[in-house]
C-alpha cells in the first residue's frame, strides 16, 4: 500500500487505484491549495508509483523533476507542503532512518517547517549560482561565500588536492587572514585523523574546540568534496553564528550536517568541471602559442608529453638558420609604420610556413630577421639537409612576394640572405620566472648568425659542418674562408647554388632496361606516405617516374603522394606514385625509384614538354 504523509499535519493520503491526480484542478482526487495551477499524476506501473509533473513547481529530494519512479522515503516538496512517500509496512523504518534530521513526523512546528523551506530554497539558489560559473577562482570564492551564508558561520576555507591527489592546498578563505598565513602548516588546521575519517564519512562536526594557537576557533564542520572518481578536497566552516552573523554558543547540528553534505556534493561536481575547463583552456592557449613557433606535429608530441620543453638544458646536434632582409633600413624609410608591419607580417608568415614544412621550428623573430632550428627538440639525422632545403625554398617563395610587394608598396628590390651552421647546441627553457622562452644557445648559433651577415645579397652560405652532410644532394661552390672576430681558426664556407639541370644521361634503346627518356636535375620534393611526411631531392625524372634521395621508412610497394616544382616553375601537386626499388646508404639516407600512378593527360603533357625542352 502506497502512502503520502504530510510531515507537518501528519495526514496520511492513501494512493488508491492505478492513477491519482494531485493539484488544484477540479478533477484532482487529492486537492492541494496552491497559488498557481498545479497538477501531478501518480500512476502505478509494475508495482511502482511513477510521479509525472503536468504543471506547477515540485521538488523531489530537493531536485526539480518532470518524471520519477518514487522510492520509499522520497521527499516531495509541493508549494509550502512537504510529503514523504512510503509503503505502509515501512513507515516506522522511514521515521527513524530515511527522513532528514531536520524533518520530524511528530511534534513538528511552523518554525521548523519554515526553516526547512528556507533551506531548500537556499540549496536551490546555491545550485543555480555555482553551476553557471566556469572560472576556477571565481567558483571557489562563490562556493565558500554561499556555504557560509547558508549554514551561517563566521569563517571558512576550501582545501583542494593537486593533480596527483597527494598534496592539499588552501585555495579560498573568508575571514581567516589572522588564522591562516603563508607559513601555516596544513596539519595545524585539519589533522590527518580527520582526513582519514572523511574517506568513509561525508562530513564531520567538531564542537567545543580549544586550541591555544587558534583561540578564536570554537567549532568546525567539514565536508569532503567528492566526485564519482575521487575526493578532490574539503570545505571547512568555522564558528556557528545566528541570523545576525554573531557567534553563538550553539554547536553545529545534524541540520547543518545535512546542508553541508548537500552543497558539497554539488560544489564538487562544479569544481571538477571548472578545473577541467581551465585545463582545456590552458592546453588550448599553450597549443596556440606553440603553433606560432613549432610545426604542428611537434606541437602534438609536446602536448602528448612525448617531448619535454621544460628541460633545464640538453645537448643536441642541430642546424641553425638565420635569415635577414637585405637593405631593410632603406626599405622602411619609404614606408609608414603600418605598411612596415604589414610587409613584415606577410614576409614572416610565408617564411615560417616554409620552415615548418621542412620540420624546423622558429626560435625567434629579430626585427626583420628570424632564427630557425632544425633537429631540436626532435632528433632528426637529416636536419642539415632540411635546413638547406628550407633555405632554397625560402628564396623560391620570395619570388612571388617580390611582385606582391612591388604592387602594394612600390618596392623594386626585395632580397634576403641566409646563413646555416651545424653543430652541438644546448636547448631548453631560458629566461626568468616572469618569462621563459624555449631556445638553443651555443657557439654554433653564434657562427650561424655571423655567416648570415657575411652572406651575399640573395645568397645562402653554409658552414663546413653543414656542407659535409648535404654535399651529395645540393649544388654548392666553396667561397673564401671567413675569420670571425674572437675566433682563431678560419671557417670554410660554401654558397648553395640554384637547382641545376645537368643533361640527359640515359640514351639507352634497351626498353627492358628503361622505357622512358630521363633527365637529371636537382629539385626538392615533398613526400607523404599515410601520416608520415618527409622531404627529399629529385635526382632524375622521366615521364614514367622519378628517382628521389630522402630519408625515412620506405619500402617497395609503398604508395606515396609527391609535390615538386620543375625548373620552369611548373608545380606538380599531389602526384601519386608507387615505390619500385630502394637503395640504402649511410646516415639513414635512401635513394628510391618511384613510378607515377594515375598521371593525368594534362600533367603528362606538361612533363613531356618540359623533358623535350630540356633535351634539345
Amino acid at each position: 500500500m502506497f502512502l503520502l504523509v504530510n510531515t507537518k499535519t501528519k495526514e496520511k493520503i492513501l494512493l488508491e487505484g492505478s492513477t491519482n491526480y494531485i493539484g488544484t484542478y477540479a478533477n484532482a482526487n487529492i486537492k492541494i491549495e496552491f497559488t498557481t495551477d498545479l497538477m501531478i499524476l501518480l500512476q502505478e506501473e509494475r508495482e511502482k508509483i511513477v510521479l509525472i509533473k503536468k504543471s506547477g513547481n515540485i521538488l523531489v529530494n530537493n531536485k526539480p523533476i518532470l518524471r520519477k519512479i518514487l522510492e520509499d522515503g522520497d521527499q516531495i516538496f509541493i508549494g509550502n507542503e512537504n510529503y514523504l512517500f512510503m509503503v505502509e509496512e515501512n513507515i516506522e523504518q522511514i521515521k527513524t532512518n530515511v527522513s532528514p534530521p531536520f524533518l520530524f513526523l511528530e511534534g513538528d512546528t511552523d518554525k521548523e517547517s519554515q526553516n526547512f523551506i528556507k533551506s531548500l530554497m537556499a540549496l536551490n539558489n546555491f545550485s543555480q549560482k555555482v553551476s553557471s560559473i566556469l572560472d576556477f577562482g571565481t567558483l571557489l570564492n562563490v562556493v565558500i561565500e554561499l556555504a557560509i551564508s547558508i549554514i551561517k558561520t563566521q569563517k571558512g576555507f576550501i582545501l583542494l588536492y593537486d593533480n596527483n591527489l597527494e598534496n592539499l592546498t588552501i585555495k579560498s578563505t573568508i575571514n581567516l587572514e589572522k588564522e591562516i598565513g603563508e607559513e601555516t602548516r596544513l596539519e595545524q588546521i585539519i589533522s590527518s585523523k580527520v582526513i582519514e575519517s572523511l574517506k568513509s564519512e561525508k562530513s564531520l562536526i567538531i564542537n567545543n574546540i580549544s586550541l591555544s594557537q587558534y583561540p578564536a576557533i570554537k567549532n568546525v564542520i567539514i565536508a569532503r568534496l567528492k566526485t564519482h572518481n575521487s575526493i578532490i578536497g574539503y570545505i571547512c566552516l568555522i564558528n556557528k553564528t545566528n541570523n545576525d552573523n554573531i557567534q553563538t554558543k550553539h554547536s553545529f547540528s545534524d541540520h547543518d550536517k545535512y546542508l553541508i553534505e548537500s552543497l558539497s556534493t554539488q560544489a564538487a561536481i562544479c569544481i571538477d568541471n571548472a578545473n577541467l575547463y581551465e585545463k582545456i583552456k590552458n592546453e588550448t592557449d599553450l597549443r596556440n602559442n606553440l603553433l606560432r613557433y613549432l610545426p604542428r606535429d611537434i606541437v602534438s608530441k609536446v602536448m602528448d608529453s612525448k617531448i619535454n620543453l621544460s628541460l633545464i638544458g640538453e645537448m643536441q646536434e642541430c642546424s641553425i638558420l638565420f635569415a635577414d632582409i637585405c637593405g631593410f633600413t632603406s626599405i622602411s624609410e619609404k614606408l609608414n609604420p603600418k605598411e612596415i608591419v604589414k610587409l613584415l607580417n606577410s614576409y614572416l608568415t610565408i617564411m615560417t610556413k616554409v620552415i615548418f614544412s621542412f620540420n624546423g621550428s622558429v626560435d625567434k623573430f629579430i626585427g626583420d630577421g628570424l632564427m630557425a632550428v632544425f633537429g631540436a627538440p626532435i632528433t632528426n639525422p637529416n636536419h642539415a639537409l632540411e635546413a638547406t632545403m628550407a633555405a632554397v625554398e625560402m628564396k623560391n617563395e620570395l619570388e612571388s612576394l617580390k611582385e606582391k610587394f612591388f604592387v602594394e608598396f612600390g618596392i623594386k628590390d626585395f632580397t634576403i640572405r641566409i646563413g646555416i651552421n651545424t653543430g652541438v647546441a644546448v636547448y631548453g627553457n631560458v629566461g626568468s620566472p616572469q618569462r621563459m622562452d624555449f631556445t638553443v644557445i651555443g657557439d654554433c648559433v653564434n657562427v650561424a648568425s655571423r655567416m648570415e651577415k657575411s652572406a651575399p645579397s640573395g645568397g645562402i652560405l653554409i658552414s663546413q659542418n653543414t656542407y659535409n652532410k648535404v654535399k651529395e644532394y645540393v649544388n654548392t661552390k666553396e667561397c673564401q674562408a671567413i675569420v670571425f672576430k674572437g675566433k682563431k681558426e678560419t671557417i670554410r664556407v660554401y654558397e648553395v647554388l640554384d637547382q641545376e639541370k645537368i643533361s640527359i644521361i640515359d640514351n639507352s634503346t634497351d626498353n627492358s632496361v628503361r622505357m622512358y627518356s630521363r633527365i637529371q636535375l636537382k629539385t626538392f620534393v615533398s613526400i607523404i606516405k599515410g601520416n608520415f611526411r618527409s622531404n627529399g631531392l629529385i635526382r632524375d625524372i622521366s615521364t614514367g617516374g622519378v628517382s628521389i634521395g630522402t630519408v625515412g621508412s620506405y619500402n617497395p610497394g609503398d604508395i606515396v603522394i609527391m609535390t615538386f616544382k620543375l625548373n620552369n616553375n611548373i608545380t606538380f601537386r599531389n602526384i601519386k606514385g608507387i615505390v619500385k626499388h630502394i637503395e640504402r646508404s649511410m646516415f639513414e639516407a635512401i635513394t628510391m625509384g618511384v613510378e607515377f600512378v594515375d598521371f593525368s593527360d594534362e600533367r603528362l603533357k606538361e612533363l613531356v614538354d618540359f623533358i623535350d625542352t630540356e633535351t634539345k
